[in-house]
């Protein structure tokens, strides 16, 4: 079988036919590309990119990846091709160092409004929707933003990035899971918000980190990572999600059914590197723990102990596979308990026998999910190290009672006891369902937002710290 890559075609009609189809390849979907000399062929699919043979240098202009193949009758045009790709790449490298002069030599103006960069990964949802939701607040606030996003088509490299900051001259720049701290100027703020237990946060290697760099986290044992690293303790924050509230009102009215909804991936279908482990048997030991004792740290270094030989890293086990049989365990809890009708949504619940009549498919981000809210009583959400979860300001905002799993790992201060329900086991979760906080719910999504985020920014780069 024939290895799925972006080509580049001599045969326009060719390139066509191989567009038309659509293929998918990477681990992350990307969409086939198919450039094509000729003429224009009018009205192709995007992913049909007309680039004339004799001005392949266009490609310096296109944040479209590259062509890695070439289709073509004879050898002397792949020799060409891979020459004028090499002679590109040269240019390329050279462009760049000229964006990174811009940057690190282009004086910043503090007296100027703030211009805000935020770059992206499509392919990662969660982290995906946060920026897009800071963004969009930051841009409510009256700043500028450069979103930089790629998408099917597209990879965010080094190179757009800097190509991209160099146009736009960030004052601030906002990264989640990642540092990408080595082509900004010394003046530029930069800020780091860990929202998953990334490779850097745990491996050997040194953190280094800029005057200017300021580290926000989700949960407190990413705080405790980041000090391990030698980040002071006076330049990490505590950030909890929050979401874009604006997405959620919708302009028809939903009558709300007395029944529960969970929406949310399985992470062992979906979520790396949790999906390395959903075939191993000691899934079913540990969610078979999970069901009938404490979890405890240390049960679960010494489970990690246990299979060592089969789990890369302690962290793995903390922070990744033992959330994923929570959520998985307490989604079965609501099917298996719950007396007023369940519906469950997201990837990867299809074919877990327990949760599979209740299963309803895929909602979109933002009008699907609040419709299905509006119309619910009360929404689960599990997660054995937060409370303050996406699904928890959406239900909120959405006049939906949130139903909180509270693990005995989850060490976040929660302020809103008396705006949810929280439950510990299928018999509270259970009881929950009979009964309505004795707070109004919506108070979560009124005290809980993006802006305090903003303004602590804000605050950092006008005052320092």
């Amino acid at each position: 079988m024939k290895t799925i890559e972006d080509t580049y075609f001599m045969d326009k009609n060719k390139a066509l036919i191989v567009a038309l189809k659509e293929n998918k390849f990477g681990p992350y979907g990307n969409l086939q590309l198919c450039y094509y000399d000729g003429s224009v062929i009018a009205d192709g699919p995007k992913n049909l990119i007309h680039l004339p043979w004799e001005q392949m240098e266009l490609l310096l202009t296109m944040d479209t990846r590259w062509p890695t193949s070439i289709d073509c009758e004879n050898s002397s045009c792949e020799k060409i091709f891979i020459e004028t790709l090499e002679a590109l790449n040269t240019r390329k490298i050279q462009q760049h160092q000229e964006f990174l002069t811009t940057l690190k030599t282009t004086p910043l103006d503090f007296s100027e409004p703030l211009r805000v960069y935020i770059a992206v990964e499509y392919y990662a949802k969660v982290v995906r929707h946060a920026s897009e939701n800071v963004a969009n607040t930051f841009r409510a606030l009256g700043y500028q933003v450069f979103f930089d996003m790629n998408d099917t088509m597209e990879d965010l490299t080094d190179y757009r990035r800097a190509k991209n900051m160099a146009s736009f001259l960030p004052h601030l720049c906002l990264t989640i899971n990642r540092l990408h701290n080595l082509q900004i100027s010394d003046e530029t703020y930069n800020f780091i918000w860990f929202q998953d237990p990334t490779l850097i946060l745990y491996d050997s290697t040194t953190l280094n980190a800029r005057e200017r760099d300021y580290f926000f986290y989700l949960i407190e044992p990413l705080k405790d990572a980041l000090i391990k690293k030698n980040i002071p303790d006076s330049k990490t924050f505590y950030q909890p999600f929050s979401i874009d509230y604006q997405q959620y009102n919708l302009d028809v009215v939903i009558k709300r059914q007395e029944k529960i909804v969970f929406i949310g991936q399985n992470y062992f279908e979906v979520v790396s590197p949790t999906i390395e482990y959903k075939e191993c048997d000691f899934i079913q030991e540990l969610a078979e723990m999970f069901n009938t004792m404490p979890i405890t740290p240390a049960l679960l270094s010494n489970f990690y102990q246990k299979h060592a030989s089969s789990i890369r890293r302690q962290e793995h086990i903390d922070m990744h596979i033992y959330p994923a049989v929570v959520r998985c365990e307490v989604v079965k809890w609501m099917c298996l308990h719950s007396d007023i009708p369940v519906e469950v949504y997201g990837y990867g619940w299809e074919n877990i026998p327990e949760i599979a009549p209740y299963y309803k498919g895929v909602l979109t981000y933002g009008e699907e999910i609040a419709k299905v809210l509006y119309g619910s009583k009360y929404s689960l959400a599990c997660h054995s190290q937060f409370y303050y979860q996406q699904r928890v300001f959406e239900a909120s905002y959405c006049g939906c009672i949130p139903v909180i799993y509270e693990d005995i790992l989850n060490s976040e201060a929660f302020h809103h006891h008396n705006n949810s329900l929280i439950f510990k086991n299928p018999k509270e979760l259970k009881a929950s369902l009979q009964s309505v906080p004795s707070e109004d719910p919506f108070k979560i999504s009124q005290d809980m937002s993006y802006q305090g985020f903003i303004e602590k920014m804000v605050s950092i780069v006008k005052h320092g710290g």
